[in-house]
C-alpha cells in the first residue's frame, strides 16, 4: 500500500509557478506585438482615408 501511495504522489499533474509565469510572459509579448501591429494598421487607414477624401475634393 505504501508503494502505491508514493507512486500516486509522483504521478500528480499540475503546473509549477515558473511554468505559469512563463506562459504569462509569452502571452504579454504576443499581446504587445498584436497591439503594435493594430496601431500601425490604424494609422495607415487614417492616411488612406485622408488621401481618398483629398481625391474626392479634386
Amino acid at each position: 500500500m505504501i508503494i502505491f501511495k508514493t507512486c500516486y504522489l509522483r504521478d500528480e499533474r499540475g503546473l509549477t509557478l515558473v511554468e505559469v509565469l512563463a506562459v504569462i510572459v509569452i502571452l504579454g509579448i504576443v499581446t504587445s506585438v498584436a497591439v503594435l501591429s493594430f496601431v500601425g494598421v490604424r494609422e495607415q487607414v487614417v492616411v488612406d482615408v485622408c488621401h481618398a477624401n483629398g481625391v474626392e475634393l479634386i
